[in-house]
């Protein structure tokens, strides 16, 4: 494991400092393991877990080619959903692209009751890597399109500001060029991607800092958050996402997409515009966040509830591994953690290496995890080989998982020593970050400068 990024971050949670990652050198000549050769615990006992949780989780999906959908009802998603950002140039190099590799984890991952996909056509390939498994023979056979769903984003296009348009016309053609790329003929959510690269900045919404302030009483006004002004337009801005989200809103009436959302990293502009939009046009059904509930940051929490006072309908927690910085390898460089944080991430590391025979990747997955039972989130997360699939169920059936009666009696005191040891592990790692002064603290976002764009 030291030498792999086994859980890969979705690459929604790089976002605009997004570069190719560890995984980009992933070999395809050490290919996995058949799926024949998937042992039974993994195709059933997994399987039915996270179908269970699934389906407590909403209502059972009725619809087949999304025109029947109670519009009501929240989307029957399992707590995990398949990050599909690994998907695409920018996470792997076109000989794993071009492999058979990708539709291993998809079927793997399928397999053992995730029931969704998220992407982007940010991602460069990503869709027409999906929508080509999917479309396979052994795949098409195995699950028909009513037995998952998919999720993609539009308005975004590339690097930098210059690449978003959020124009109604340029959404409608998004939505149509991805039901291409995906081969299906209806979307199951489509969201506007990063929206505080477009919205209005009030305060400092968008500023580095602690966005818990945001939510102090005499901040409220500055951030644009005082219930006096949840429908207020702060600009032009916030007009472009409203015509954009009343987009979605019109696709959805046509039958084309069933549920509309958005996506953002600054959790005051997520909060504010879920707000705006319940106020101008109606609730919101979906809204993803990115790196903002993990070890080093778990703000979301504390907005989760706001969220869902504005009548967002399901919470989405991406990148739980907050894009690299909690990992055996640690991030990229142009990651926006301050060196004083990225030095007590490798420190926690090491330490959970040497003392505690784990890795700061493993517990960091346990904490993300864990939003689905603190919070009633679904987490996404990427996987780039059968293998990281293997260990992302290892930890979820591990920690999480919902048993029957006859195996609780079995596994209670197993889970239970498990759970004391992941909080153990956490409040390790919480005290060695504690130091830095920066935890529950966010980068800016969109960045203090220009990025080069990417083929």
């Amino acid at each position: 494991m030291e030498n792999h990024h086994y859980l890969s971050l979705d690459a929604y949670s790089t976002d605009s400092q997004c570069c190719p990652s560890s995984s980009a050198s992933t070999s395809t000549s050490a290919l996995p393991s058949p799926i024949s050769e998937l042992t039974e615990f993994d195709l059933v006992s997994s399987s039915r877990r996270l179908q269970e949780e699934g389906s407590s989780r909403a209502s059972p999906d009725t619809s087949v080619d999304g025109d029947s959908e109670d519009v009501h009802l929240p989307l029957p998603l399992s707590p995990i959903i398949l990050g599909g950002g690994v998907f695409g140039a920018q996470y792997n190099p076109q000989e794993y692209l071009s492999s058979g590799i990708p539709a291993q984890v998809i079927e793997l991952a399928f397999e053992n009751g995730i029931n969704a996909i998220d992407t982007s056509p940010f991602y460069g390939v990503s869709e027409q890597v999906i929508g080509k498994a999917l479309a396979s023979p052994r795949l098409s056979s195995k699950f028909p399109r009513h037995s998952y769903h998919l999720i993609t984003k539009c308005g975004r296009y590339g690097a930098n500001k210059r690449s978003f348009d959020y124009s109604p016309e340029r959404i409608r053609a998004s939505v149509q060029e991805s039901l291409r790329r995906l081969n299906t003929t209806y979307l199951d959510a489509v969201y506007l991607h990063d929206v505080e690269f477009v919205a209005e900045e009030v305060g400092n919404s968008n500023a580095a800092g602690y966005p818990l302030n945001a939510l102090q009483d005499d901040n409220l006004a500055s951030y644009g958050l005082h219930d006096d002004e949840a429908g207020k337009i702060h600009g032009e801005g916030d007009r472009i996402i409203l015509r954009a989200y009343e987009t979605l809103m019109q696709l959805k009436r046509e039958g084309i997409i069933r549920k509309a959302g958005m996506a953002a990293y600054p959790l005051p502009t997520l909060l504010r515009l879920s707000r705006l939009i319940k106020n101008q046009l109606g609730p919101v059904d979906i809204v993803q966040s990115y790196s903002c509930y993990n070890l080093q940051n778990s703000c979301l929490a504390s907005f989760v509830p706001l969220l869902r006072q504005a009548g967002v309908q399901q919470i989405f927690n991406a990148s739980p591994l907050n894009m690299g910085l909690l990992s055996a390898q640690g991030p990229q460089e142009w990651h926006l953690a301050p060196p004083s944080l990225r030095e007590a991430c490798a420190e926690a590391n090491s330490y959970l290496s040497k003392e505690r025979g784990t890795t700061l990747q493993s517990v960091a997955l346990g904490f993300g995890l864990n939003s689905t039972r603190e919070m009633g989130c679904n987490t996404v997360v990427g996987c780039t080989m059968v293998e990281h699939v293997h260990e992302l169920l290892e930890r979820w059936n591990t920690l999480y998982a919902s048993d029957s009666e006859e195996e609780a009696a079995c596994e209670g005191a197993e889970r239970e020593e498990a759970l004391k040891m992941q909080s153990e592990n956490e409040e390790s790692v919480k005290a060695i970050l504690g130091k830095t002064g920066l935890l529950n603290w966010s980068w800016q976002s969109p960045p203090p400068f220009e990025e080069a764009e990417r083929s």
